[in-house]
């Protein structure tokens, strides 16, 4: 993934009692930034209708194709 891709946001793992992160599943956005982590994984930042957010490389679904 890079920045200009549009992405759509991936069903978070059920976590009892973790509600965070779910109201955007299913959005659709575009990443806007990207940095590389310690650990080497990616978050990227995306950029939604309303609202902008950073999300890690597993929690986004590339759809450009």
């Amino acid at each position: 993934m890079k920045v200009g891709d549009l992405v759509k946001i991936k069903k978070p793992p059920f976590i009892p009692g973790a509600e965070e992160g779910r109201e955007r599943e299913g959005q659709h956005g575009v990443i806007i930034d990207a940095l590389e982590m310690n650990d080497g994984f990616y978050e990227f930042e995306v950029l939604f209708e309303d609202d902008v957010d950073w999300f890690s490389s597993l929690e986004l679904e590339n759809i450009n194709g």
